[in-house]
């Protein structure tokens, strides 16, 4: 039977904010004219919002709502769906449900012929990948995020299948389909971008299932206290709107900044200073072959997220590869540039960050080209970069005079070097990787990957890309450092020799593990398997440890407590082994007593 909620939900109108917006039409994917609103910010290379409405309703319920999503930096595009009717805030008419002919299937379903119900509402999914693919070919190329309300709520949960979507808001969503009581659970067991679900004070029952079944981890759950349905819950009570303005901080337009290099070269940026309390300011630099800092354009949101404020330039060595025009490339004019003529770039945008946030925790990331350029900037500035993430470090005759092996063993401060696993079938990457680790630098191979910082997307790799993501994240938070009795060469109760280091746990049998971060406060540490272990290959591992206190020759003493996780986020949650009983807390045997050899 179809939720009631679905046709006849009736809400208080609330004040409303005047602007007009454009009226615009496209077609349905099935032909039909879509009538909808769009509010612009000025700029369409900004994030863009679809909005869609609930049942009896149209883009009009969004008249009060887009002109503050507007005042954040946002496009928003009000869609009619085909499943609608006239607003109860605003009384716009639903012009795409007056062509498609919904009043009559409202009529039949008040009479109780419910037949046409629900395939109208499943044909709206139609006019609402219209809507995305009409912002792709009219210029908005920005984040695109989807809000959902009651009925458009349960659909969002699918878009992220079928295009590109970098965060899905939803409003009510619930089970309401009766003839089948798992699809919108399904759906959302799919999403793996972020993810804010708003629920009406009565609501919790109906939503926090689909909530639970969402993938990703970085999943938002509102309750309103005031509220009672769908995305109508923000003209409701204010705290609504606040609490949603805080989820799409991470997803706002960065400010537009630019520097004049030493050479004289003027440097283009985008500034993202959204997080509340940063923990420092990350500097991303670019690779080449075309690029800009489009490339991280859908990766500063999950940065934001964790409280770091971002810095992206245009270097003068790119171009329009990967998602935006490199204007420091445009202004340099005929110019032409080596990859090493670009380490300037980075030395003004130090610069520039200490400038902006004096005494800040500054952290240099490049990509290819970039990659190496990071290491001579933190190995020449070591008291002004504190860590060094480089991705897919270029080495070469191109990188002639500005090569990363020239800087990298000079670098005291902590460094990462990242690889896709596609790439290490060339000897001289392998080497590399090597030799940073010789140099007592952390190494990552991502199982799935591509080059560069493009490792880290999603959409470019084609797979998922969480484990490599959590890897940046355990470096970015510094909780990597060993404690020192745990380094060295260590022998177990039962004679079996060990070598631990900074980056790797090697042990009986020779099985080498790749240690991704320690975690001295809690007193765990995690690692990837060995990948010549058939039966673990490609798994991750927590090792929790305890100090030994009265036990000479004996320090410490560790416990495997996990060998099998799926994934580096499994591993890290696994439930601790139980210190406080050494002899039986680990998974219900004695820890593994350690001592020097």
């Amino acid at each position: 039977m179809l939720n009631k909620a679905l046709i006849f939900l009736s809400l208080t109108p609330s004040a409303h904010i005047a602007q007009t917006p454009e009226q615009i039409s496209y077609q349905s994917i099935d032909g039909l004219e879509i009538t909808a609103d769009l509010y612009e910010t000025g700029d369409r290379s900004g994030p863009i919002v679809f909005a869609f409405h609930q049942s009896g309703s149209s883009r009009g319920e969004y008249r009060d709502i887009a002109p503050r999503l507007v005042d954040l930096g946002f496009n928003v595009l009000a869609v009619d769906l085909r499943w609608g009717a006239t607003d109860r805030w605003n009384r716009v008419v639903n012009e795409t449900a007056v062509r498609f002919g919904t009043d009559q299937i409202v009529e039949e379903a008040e009479a109780g012929d419910r037949s046409r119900v629900w395939p109208t509402i499943f044909e709206a999914y139609n006019d609402m990948l219209a809507s995305m693919d009409w912002a792709s070919t009219s210029g908005f190329d920005g984040l695109r995020l989807v809000i959902g309300s009651s009925f458009s709520a349960m659909i969002v949960m699918k878009l992220p299948q079928d295009r590109r979507v970098d965060a899905v808001v939803s409003y009510s969503p619930g089970e309401y389909y009766s003839d089948d009581s798992t699809l919108v659970s399904r759906w959302a067991g799919e999403i793996g971008v972020p993810t804010y679900i708003g629920a009406g004070s009565d609501e919790r029952e109906l939503s926090q299932p689909v909530f639970r079944a969402v993938r990703t981890q970085r999943k938002t759950l509102h309750v309103a206290e005031v509220g009672r349905h769908g995305a109508s819950i923000l003209l409701e009570d204010e705290r609504n709107f606040q609490n949603l303005e805080r989820f799409l901080s991470a997803f706002r337009p960065p400010e537009q900044v630019s520097f004049t290099t030493g050479d004289g070269i003027t440097v283009f940026g985008d500034n993202y200073s959204q997080a509340e309390t940063p923990r420092g300011t990350i500097m991303l630099f670019h690779q080449g072959g075309g690029s800009s800092r489009g490339e991280y354009r859908e990766l500063a949101p999950r940065l934001i997220e964790n409280d770091f404020n971002l810095l992206a330039i245009d270097q003068r060595r790119g171009g329009t590869r990967l998602g935006s025009s490199n204007r420091t490339v445009v202004g340099a004019g005929e110019a032409e540039f080596s990859y090493c003529d670009a380490y300037p770039d980075l030395e003004a945008a130090l610069d520039f960050v200490e400038t902006r946030a004096p005494g800040a925790t500054i952290i240099a990331w490049g990509s290819s080209y970039s990659a190496a350029l990071v290491m001579k900037l933190a190995a020449l500035n070591e008291d002004r970069v504190s860590r060094v993430l480089a991705f897919s470090p270029a080495s070469g005759e191109a990188m002639e005079g500005c090569e990363s092996g020239d800087y990298a063993v000079a670098l005291k401060n902590p460094l990462i070097a990242l690889r896709p696993a596609s790439e290490m079938h060339f000897d001289a990457v392998r080497d590399q990787l090597t030799e940073f680790a010789d140099q007592g630098h952390q190494t990552f191979v991502a199982r799935n990957g591509v080059h560069g910082s493009s490792m880290l997307n999603t959409r470019r790799v084609g797979r998922d890309t969480e484990d490599t993501w959590q890897v940046v994240l355990q470096f970015l938070s510094g909780s990597h450092e060993a404690p020192e009795a745990l380094i060295g060469e260590f022998e177990d109760d039962y004679g079996e020799r060990y070598s631990v280091t900074q980056h790797s746990w090697s042990g009986p049998g020779s099985a080498t593990m790749e240690i991704v971060s320690w975690d001295a406060e809690n007193r765990s540490l995690l690692l990837r398997n060995d990948p010549e272990d058939a039966s673990y290959s490609g798994m991750w591992t927590r090792i929790d440890w305890v100090e030994l206190d009265e036990m000479p020759p004996f320090e410490w003493a560790y416990c495997f407590t996990t060998y099998d996780a799926e994934s580096l986020q499994e591993a890290a949650v696994a439930t601790p082994a139980d210190r406080e009983n050494p002899r039986t807390g680990c998974n219900g045997f004695p820890f593994s007593r350690m001592k020097q050899r």
